[in-house]
C-alpha cells in the first residue's frame, strides 16, 4: 500500500514499512497478521459507504496505526504513527490529506497485501 503527499511518504506489505519525510526515513519490519489488511479494507469500505466520519485501524503487534477521516467535500485525511518495540516510546508521525477519489485504490491495495 502506498501513500505520498508531498514530502511525506508511506509504502507497506507483508513484511514491513518504509516511511519518510522531508527530514526522516525510518523502515519497521513486521510480521503481519494474515486477517489485519481484509479488516482494514472492511473498515474503510464502511467509511467510504458512509461518505463521512472516521475508521482507526491497527496491526495487531501495536507497531501501526492509521485515522483516516472525511469531514469536508473530497478531502480525506490521514494520520499514520508508527511505533517501535521494545518499549514502544518511539514514534514516528506521518499526515496525509488526499482526495477522497483515493480511497478506493487504498481499499484494493489492502486486499492485496497478502496475495
Amino acid at each position: 500500500m502506498r501513500l505520498q503527499n508531498g514530502e511525506s511518504r508511506l509504502e507497506m506489505d507483508s513484511k514491513g514499512i518504509e516511511a519518510q519525510t522531508q527530514w526522516v526515513w525510518t523502515n519497521l519490519f513486521w510480521r503481519l497478521d494474515p486477517p489485519e489488511p481484509l479488516a482494514w479494507a472492511d473498515a474503510l469500505e464502511r467509511l467510504s459507504v458512509q461518505g463521512y466520519g472516521a475508521e482507526t485501524i491497527r496491526s495487531h503487534s501495536g507497531h501501526f496505526q492509521a485515522t483516516f477521516a472525511m469531514a469536508k467535500k473530497d478531502e480525506l485525511h490521514v494520520s499514520v504513527l508508527l511505533q517501535y518495540e521494545p518499549d514502544f516510546l518511539d514514534e514516528f508521525r506521518l499526515f496525509f490529506n488526499l482526495p477522497q477519489s483515493e480511497l478506493p485504490r487504498i481499499i484494493w491495495e489492502f486486499r492485496q497485501l497478502l496475495v
